[in-house]
């Protein structure tokens, strides 16, 4: 751990090119921050990156030698050699019983039905995290922010930090640095965006009143006979409205137990490999009722294989044009059409991501990585 008063400077005697591995986006912008006289404390607040990821990004910085810092000892097996493990260190501490505890989920992970096609592949995570992975993964479209979190609605801003903190620090992209590991990438994404999206409203007083407010205006909705489904995620008031005017409250709880229906039916063709089934129930399910999750779900299952790329994308538009500052859909759309080789388009979807969120740091890094391999 690093002394905060310390002052980090560069290493002369290493040069950048050198190195086995290149560092990433966020460990380069803090290298270029770090100028000798600024402290490991003014860098945590200077860098927009947090604290945590700071320290992270320069311990790695500190590692390979790029940078000195006073009174910490290198690792001496560098972060090249760490990365390379099967299996990281918190994964190993995960198999003696030192994960996350979810048994505030609706359906906790002693109760849920694993993929075993998901359980099996081989990537370099450890089975407690791919379950818990899993098993977050698909709560995520049935969970307020607060449920998410596992607070109660009176929580104070210490507990919704320290909720985030927790999930963050497990969740973080940075954790499977260059690690490939299949479709975990893509529900760790996801789920990252989620801690993110959740902290960043509830944290905030103004946001969190307007989204309670959304959340009992649609409690009385649904007692008063529109049907959600248990733990579901409210509509907003607007889609409320929408979804029951001129039908009856039975038309209405058909209707949208259909469409959960539907839902799960292509989930459960994504998991056989059957993806022709999968964007025919999708697209049923999305003629019943407009749901922008939704569509960013089919498209993220689509993507999963090369031969439904184009289907990802209408999805992912469809997601947009339901909720045009869905940031999750735009970061999808521009990762699909970046696999496709088509670099503008997706440079062009991750600027208007930074219209949305000046700070989205996924994007900022796609943004530099292309402009970087453009030139």
């Amino acid at each position: 751990m690093f002394d905060e008063t310390a002052t980090p400077s560069q290493n002369p005697d290493v040069d950048v090119e050198s190195l086995s591995e290149t560092p990433s986006s966020d460990e380069f912008f803090l290298y270029s921050r770090i100028d000798g006289q600024t402290t490991v404390k003014e860098l945590c607040t200077r860098s927009g990156l947090g604290r945590d990821a700071t320290i992270e990004a320069l311990e790695r910085l500190a590692d390979v030698g790029l940078v000195e810092v006073p009174g910490y000892e290198p690792q001496p097996s560098g972060p090249d050699e760490s990365r390379s493990q099967p299996v990281d260190e918190e994964d190993s501490a995960d198999e003696s019983g030192d994960g996350l505890d979810l048994s505030y989920l609706p359906t906790p992970p002693e109760s849920f039905d694993f993929p075993e096609d998901l359980l099996d592949l081989d990537v370099p995570l450890g089975d407690r995290k791919r379950r818990e992975v899993i098993c977050i993964h698909d709560h995520l479209d049935d969970l307020d922010h607060f449920e998410f979190f596992g607070v109660g609605r009176d929580a104070d801003r210490g507990e919704i930090k320290r909720a985030y903190f927790k999930l963050s620090k497990r969740f973080h992209p940075d954790k499977h640095f260059r690690k490939e590991l299949g479709p975990y990438n893509d529900m760790l994404e996801r789920i990252f965006q989620q801690i993110t999206k959740a902290h960043r409203i509830l944290s905030d007083p103004k946001r969190r009143q307007t989204y309670e407010a959304s959340l009992e205006d649609a409690g009385s909705e649904e007692t008063s006979g529109s049907e959600h489904g248990a733990g579901a995620t409210p509509m907003s008031h607007d889609e409320v409205e929408s979804d029951t005017a001129g039908a009856s409250d039975s038309g209405t709880k058909k209707r949208n137990a259909a469409f959960a229906q539907l839902v799960r039916r292509a989930k459960s063709s994504a998991r056989s490999g059957d993806y022709e089934e999968t964007t025919e129930h999708f697209r049923k399910a999305l003629s019943l009722k407009r749901d922008a999750d939704v569509a960013l779900q089919a498209a993220q299952l689509l993507k999963q294989t090369r031969q439904h790329r184009e289907e990802a994308l209408l999805f992912a538009r469809a997601a947009i044009r339901i909720d045009d500052d869905h940031v999750e859909a735009r970061m999808l759309l521009g990762d699909v059409l970046e696999e496709m080789g088509r670099t503008e388009e997706a440079m062009a979807v991750y600027r208007e991501v930074r219209q949305l969120d000046k700070d989205h740091r996924a994007a900022s890094r796609r943004l530099d990585t292309l402009t970087d391999t453009s030139h």
